[in-house]
């Protein structure tokens, strides 16, 4: 499969590199490396180094370039957070001579001259810089055992071309759907849920396999992919004419409508919103009147364009929430929390409370006990006191 392929070494003598990410034009690849904490920025077409920038921090990592803002992102495994740099300017070859092209255009037209003779003579896709020429693909087919799937026998036909198909599909592989020997011994593995079309499956890792928000539930929609429950869309109502109707649409997982202009969420579950709308922002309020706008996670405003709105309910989050696209709208979609009681959290009040009483019920019997005075200790105080009136009446009769 991989003979006679195209490759070269494209940077070299790297120390632990961690993060890499193309300038929104493709021209530069930047690349941190965590043994130095520099960022080194190489040129994409030519391979050269063309400058490195010395970032401060002492373990960077993973890297990305926004593709709105330009600005870089990486973050610090030291200090655990991440950072974005910020452009000093517009870079130009007088403020920024380290980023000038290494490309020569007297090699770029002898390359397209040589494209243009070789393509010619073999069809297109023959020329290339980093082509072994001399290669010769192996005319023989290595043992079609190489090629077959594994375990054959846990759910999926290997050799059933039907198995990953739209039409005529593998019963088998349906009854994958059912099975629930995820242990280590079993013959089911992530391989045949995967072949089989399971995205989202109680025996996958990590939330069932899928890549839901916190405490979102995965169902799996066979060679489609899976759908989360914590997940809707949000689009404009074009066709709100009338005080009646909510001035968005909101769509559930599956597609459907939200009637009733009200969506219910749970405490400890992650909701995301998904903004369709181009050119037009939807916002979380805190109140009906719409004035106030929600706080949400990185986003103070609370609201999106074209994006996501992140909503993490808990026990602080209010009672009731709208979203609209428009401060003046009528009827703007709600959300009411459900106010979950966490069992566990009952329990173990109410075991707190029962100790308080015992301990409580044991100082009430400690006191009563006593304010009981012993018989013996109360006849030996009489016996006492009476002495010593004797002794005080005598020592009076000595005075007279």
């Amino acid at each position: 499969i991989y003979e006679c392929v195209q490759r070269r070494v494209f940077a070299d003598n790297l120390e632990s590199p961690t993060g890499l990410s193309l300038s929104n034009d493709g021209t530069k690849l930047f690349v941190a490396e965590s043994g130095t904490s520099k960022i080194k920025i190489f040129e994409v077409e030519s391979g050269a180094l063309l400058n490195e920038m010395a970032t401060g921090y002492e373990n960077i990592r993973g890297m990305a370039i926004s593709p709105i803002t330009n600005k870089i992102h990486f973050v610090d495994a030291e200090r655990n957070v991440l950072v974005a740099v910020e452009p000093s300017g517009a870079c130009s070859e007088e403020n920024e001579p380290g980023l000038t092209s290494r490309v020569s255009k007297s090699f770029l037209d002898e390359q397209e001259n040589a494209r243009e003779v070789l393509e010619g003579l073999n069809g297109e896709g023959y020329f290339a810089l980093d082509k072994d020429y001399e290669c010769v693909v192996n005319p023989n087919i290595p043992s079609s055992t190489l090629f077959e799937q594994v375990h054959t026998t846990t759910g999926y036909a290997s050799n059933d071309t039907n198995v990953q198909a739209d039409a005529g599909m593998d019963a088998n592989a349906a009854l994958l759907a059912n099975r629930t020997d995820c242990g280590a011994t079993s013959d089911l593995n992530f391989d045949a849920l995967l072949l089989g079309g399971f995205y989202c499956h109680e025996c996958l890792p990590v939330n069932n396999g899928s890549s839901c928000d916190v405490g979102g539930r995965c169902t799996n929609l066979q060679w489609d992919g899976f759908v989360c429950d914590n997940e809707y869309r949000v689009s404009i109502n074009e066709n709100n004419n009338d005080d009646a109707s909510s001035d968005i649409a909101v769509k559930d997982s599956f597609g459907e409508i939200v009637k009733d202009d009200k969506i219910m969420v749970e405490q400890g579950v992650t909701y995301r919103f998904t903004v369709d709308s181009t050119d037009k922002a939807v916002t979380i309020f805190e109140d009906a009147g719409l004035t106030v706008p929600y706080r949400l996670p990185g986003n103070v405003l609370g609201s999106a364009v074209d994006g996501p709105l992140i909503l993490a309910v808990d026990d602080t989050t209010p009672e009731n929430l709208y979203m609209s696209s428009s401060s003046t709208s009528k009827k703007p979609m709600k959300i009411t929390v459900l106010k979950v009681i966490n069992e566990e959290k009952e329990e173990k009040k109410e075991e707190k409370k029962n100790e308080e009483v015992e301990l409580e019920k044991e100082e009430n019997d400690k006191d009563k006990n006593s304010d009981v005075k012993d018989p013996s200790t109360a006849f030996k105080t009489s016996i006492v006191s009476s002495f010593s009136l004797m002794i005080l009446l005598q020592m009076m009769m000595v005075a007279y």
